[in-house]
């Protein structure tokens, strides 16, 4: 048959809902006859771990050392946590003498699972007297020790003493007819058994119902009091109070039942799935189950018990410290391309695609030769690919390899299609088997439509008249070859967008639209950087959010990322959003609507600086919320950055402002000192220059008070040379060069030009001054507007000027104390920046009232 033909005749070989259950209990009762399951089974490492772990428990001739342990599998939801947990219970029920409880998932009402449990055992004849058993065994063992204690002179057993031992020791006898025939008292019977069971739980009442379980009378009250029905009338006057059905006397009855099976050498095994859902339980259940189930690991190692648990990491990092001290831990990963490939061939064969013999047809071989769950779990080596033989009901299936080359034959899945799916499912079995399910099916759905129009109605038949129709059997030609490739890496790259992209678009965009509304975050059409029409890149960016004053946020959808010209669509829109804001003073944050494996989010990372939000992942609302606010932080972060670049920069042009003022200043002191010492050849000063009127000369008095008091002559100038007062440097005193900051230096260069403005200032009023006071009448138009530029040039040029800081200059002989010299400065600047209006008011007024007898001012004025 072709490839084709099987691939058309076969159902899907990959299962609907990869799920593992662990099944009900090793005695329940079961209906019918089916054939055993074929499950597909990749040894890994972590796989051998727990399987050696299991087979040592085993394996061990008896009771003592290191026999009890406690196994974790920690891993995320698909990584075969639980397949490995049913090859366990699959190898415990090959051998029925080692008892098995299986836990699917825990519950609030351990009671209910705990009565089943039980009246399970108790309906089940075999297991109900497997159990009585090891009672009687252990019973038998508290007499022995009893016979052996200071209490067995009392007895009077006489020279039978050893021999009773003996055979109690080895179950030739009964310890009730023991008990029976030297008339050992039961009271003391019993507080042997208290003071033994008081290693597993503090409780009268498992002594006291162990010890009637025996006795013919009680046994049937007993039972059902195991079964968690309220005790009987008889078991009440004995002291036992209550029924098996809250958390906290669940876990004694299991610690008593481990502790039991452990003093008599016999095996007994618990496996707990999805212990995770415990965490999720109100405060006090949670709590009450995790003491309870603490004090039950501790049993189960300390007496010889095995107890296997499949839990998350997350949860995992929660429990009890005491519990990873006490469990080992195996951490199940994901698959490489090689394991992927043997799971789909696996799979492949269990539908009859690939037609070989199982594990248990290879001829040689008999599969009957051994016996037991150690031997189930032990006998891996028959195969040079590694897969071992199957345990009890589950039968391993052998992936079939190519005669030439050796390698797993994964037909019709081609090899760079494997790979495809080993890389978006990150390894992940359910992943694996959820794609390949999909891609099937595609792939059969597409063949079978290629077929139907390729095919010739029977009415149009260009065949010889008489032509017989082919059989419903008979394989159609398609055309397709026996090696055609029918699922290949576009068709996997469909399979995962039909899987994964199950929500709208709309929908995706409208849970957006309330995250951010919830936040109270700006939004905006588009942003005015993006230019008038935006940049053709950035119109696939759904939202901008606006972030302080000149930053963005753009969110972005995409469907699932999955090959490279993905990435590079989002990176050309990233970068057109990027280039409009040169600052760094935008994020794109990517929402994926669909599937991104691993190595595809770290490629968007990359390229957007953000990792990228997907619909799929648990908890998309919150990761989505949470990115918006953390880019929101970078963005006002990186514009607090970029206005101190700002600012660092302007500094820079005000202080390289500053030297060239200063050097200037120089150059005019330089030349001033040329000046003083040329004999002085001006004209006579004018009178009224020299002597300004009362009013206007105490108004520059003031400014110029204001500012001597602030920039005084330093006093420490003269000892910063090297000199003290009386111009003596120390004996062994050296050069000193005086050094002043550039901050110090602009307040003196400010300081300076400040003190000859004021005296151009005041010159100009004084010629002002002397030109008005030789006409007649008030002041022209010209006249007075002379004055307001003089007065306003003043003004303006003080404004621009830099702010005089108190704390830079050098301290002088008035002012030591800091705070003064702040009030100082803000004296001065007040002075200064209404001098010119105050001089222009007096000045206007004095002529005026000069030359008009008191008349105000004209209209002119400025």
């Amino acid at each position: 048959m072709s490839q084709t033909d099987t691939f058309l005749r076969n159902d899907n070989p990959f299962p609907f809902s990869p799920v593992v259950q662990l099944g009900g209990f090793a005695d329940a009762v079961r209906m019918g006859v089916r054939p055993p399951k074929r499950y597909p089974t990749i040894v890994t490492d972590e796989l051998t771990r727990l399987r050696r772990q299991v087979a040592d428990y085993l394996e061990r001739p008896g009771p003592g050392g290191d026999l009890g342990r406690a196994v974790a599998l920690v891993g995320d939801f698909g990584v075969g946590k639980s397949h490995m947990a049913r090859e366990v219970t699959a190898a415990i029920r090959a051998d029925a003498s080692v008892p098995l409880w299986v836990i699917n998932q825990p519950t609030l009402d351990l009671g209910v699972v705990y009565r089943n449990r039980m009246l399970s055992l108790r309906d089940d004849t075999e297991a109900r007297i497997a159990f009585e058993r090891v009672v009687s065994a252990y019973y038998a063992n508290v007499v022995v020790e009893l016979l052996r204690s200071s209490d067995a002179a009392d007895l009077h057993i006489g020279p039978q003493h050893q021999a009773v031992i003996a055979g109690l020791s080895d179950g030739t006898f009964d310890p009730r007819k023991v008990i029976q025939a030297f008339g050992i008292d039961k009271e003391l019977m019993h507080r042997h058994l208290r003071e033994h069971l008081r290693v597993a739980v503090d409780h009268r009442k498992f002594a006291v119902g162990l010890s009637l379980l025996l006795e013919g009378d009680f046994k049937r009250e007993v039972w059902d009091w195991l079964t968690a029905e309220e005790p009987s009338q008889a078991l009440r006057d004995r002291g036992i109070g209550g029924a098996i059905d809250s958390t906290e006397a669940v876990f004694d009855a299991l610690c008593v039942f481990s502790f039991l099976h452990g003093r008599v050498g016999q095996r007994y095994v618990l496996v707990v799935d999805a212990l995770e859902t415990v965490l999720s339980w109100p405060q006090r259940d949670r709590s009450e189950f995790m003491n309870g189930f603490e004090k039950l690991v501790n049993t189960y190692v300390n007496q010889d018990g095995l107890l296997v648990m499949c839990i998350q990491p997350e949860p995992w990092s929660r429990m009890p410290q005491g519990l990873h001290e006490r469990v080992l831990q195996i951490w199940p990963t994901g698959l490489d391309e090689t394991e992927t490939a043997r799971l789909i061939s696996g799979y492949l064969r269990v539908s009859g695609v690939h037609d070989q013999p199982t594990a248990t047809d290879r001829p040689g071989e008999d599969p009957q030769s051994g016996s037991g769950a150690a031997r189930a779990l032990d006998d891996a080596a028959y195969a040079a690919d590694g897969v071992p033989t199957e345990p009890a009901d589950y039968q391993t299936v052998v992936p079939p390899t190519d005669d030439d080359t050796g390698d797993v034959v994964t037909a019709p899945f081609a090899p760079d299609a494997v790979a495809e799916v080993a890389e978006l499912s990150n390894g992940v079995p359910r992943e694996i088997l959820k794609i390949c399910r999909q891609a099937w099916q595609l792939a059969r759905d597409a063949l079978a439509a290629r077929i139907a129009a390729t095919a010739t109605p029977p009415d149009s038949a260009t065949g010889p008249p008489g032509a017989a129709e082919a059989p419903a059997d008979a394989t159609v030609d398609t055309g397709a070859t026996d090696g055609e490739t029918l699922v290949d890496v576009s068709r996997v790259h469909e399979a995962v967008r039909h899987l994964y992209e199950q929500r709208a678009g709309a929908d995706v965009l409208r849970t957006v639209e309330r995250s951010l509304a919830q936040g109270q975050w700006r939004r905006e059409a588009q942003p005015p950087e993006l230019g008038d029409p935006p940049l053709p890149g950035t119109r696939e960016i759904a939202y901008w959010v606006r972030v302080g004053a000149g930053a963005v946020l753009g969110v972005l959808p995409s469907r699932s990322v999955l090959e490279p010209h993905d990435v590079e669509r989002i990176g050309r829109v990233t970068r057109a959003a990027h280039g409009a804001f040169p600052r760094g003073e935008c994020e794109i944050l990517v929402v994926a609507n669909g599937y991104v494996s691993r190595r595809m989010r770290d490629r968007i990372a990359e390229t957007t600086r953000t990792a990228p939000v997907v619909v799929t992942d648990t908890g998309f609302s919150e990761h989505l919320d949470h990115a918006v606010e953390v880019l929101a932080r970078r963005l006002e972060s990186a514009q607090r950055e970029s206005t101190l670049d700002q600012v660092r920069a302007r500094l820079g042009r005000v202080t390289a402002q500053q030297t060239g003022t200063l050097e200037r200043i120089e150059q005019l002191d330089s030349r001033l000192e040329r000046l003083a010492l040329t004999p002085d050849r001006r004209p006579a000063a004018d009178p009224l220059r020299d002597e300004l009127p009362q009013p206007v000369r105490r108004l520059f008095a003031e400014a110029a008070e204001a500012l001597d008091l602030l920039m005084g002559e330093p006093t420490d100038l003269r000892r910063s040379l090297g000199v003290d007062a009386a111009g003596m440097a120390p004996p062994d005193g050296r050069p000193q060069r005086v050094t002043f900051s550039a901050p110090q230096f602009q307040a003196i260069g400010v300081t300076t030009l400040v003190r000859m403005l004021l005296r151009a200032f005041r010159d100009g009023v004084g010629d002002w001054l002397t030109t008005v006071a030789g006409g007649d009448g008030g002041p022209t138009d010209d006249e007075r507007n002379s004055l307001f530029v003089l007065c306003r040039s003043f003004e303006i040029t003080v404004e621009v000027l830099p702010e005089i800081r108190p704390e830079t200059l050098p301290p002088g002989p008035a002012d030591p104390d800091r705070g003064t010299r702040e009030l100082r400065s803000s004296q001065v600047a007040e002075v200064l920046s209404s001098l010119a209006e105050r001089v222009q008011s007096a000045v206007l007024g004095l002529v005026t009232n000069g030359r008009n007898g008191g008349a105000a001012p004209s209209a002119a004025a400025h």
